[in-house]
């Protein structure tokens, strides 16, 4: 019965240790685009959004952007009198190869550019497999496709 009883805590107390860790996330990120996989939003218009591209800058936790592996697609768009919002998907890979997954979706100003994004952490590789979290990101487009994002936020893994 004392076997038992100690196999028991040992269980408990093993379960009990294993908890996900919760990590700040500081995002500075430059993201770099294909100009020939650019869409004009409104022919004539001037306002591009990439429909894929990569990555670069550096984010905590994970460190410099794998750029050859961190990539984003363009799901769709809704251009308004004022904005235009973006909807995409993609994964952010560090240098080991381990990546994070995300949706976002970014309003950004026709006006002058200026955007802010959310950015929905789902899932990823390696330690990051079950990662959950949102990060804001602000920033802005300096046309025809290269976008400048900083932001914070939280995630688990």
């Amino acid at each position: 019965m004392k076997k038992l009883i100690f196999l028991f805590l040992a269980f408990i107390l093993a379960i009990s240790t294993y908890s996900r860790e919760e990590k700040t996330v500081k995002i500075h990120i430059t993201a770099n685009f294909n100009l020939s996989d650019v869409v004009e939003l409104v022919p004539g218009s001037g306002w591009y959004i990439p429909a894929s591209g990569s990555y670069s800058g550096h984010v905590t936790h994970l460190g410099v952007l794998d750029q050859m592996n961190s990539n984003y697609t363009l799901n769709s768009w809704i251009v308004g009198i004022e904005t235009v919002t973006q909807f995409s998907s993609g994964e952010m890979t560090r240098a080991n190869g381990e990546s994070l997954f995300f949706t976002a979706v970014a309003v950004f100003q026709r006006a002058d550019h200026s955007g802010i994004c959310t950015v929905t952490v789902n899932g990823g590789t390696g330690r990051y497999e079950d990662a959950t979290g949102i990060v804001i990101i602000t920033g802005y487009l300096d046309p025809p496709a290269m976008y400048h994002w900083t932001g914070e936020g939280t995630i688990s893994y």
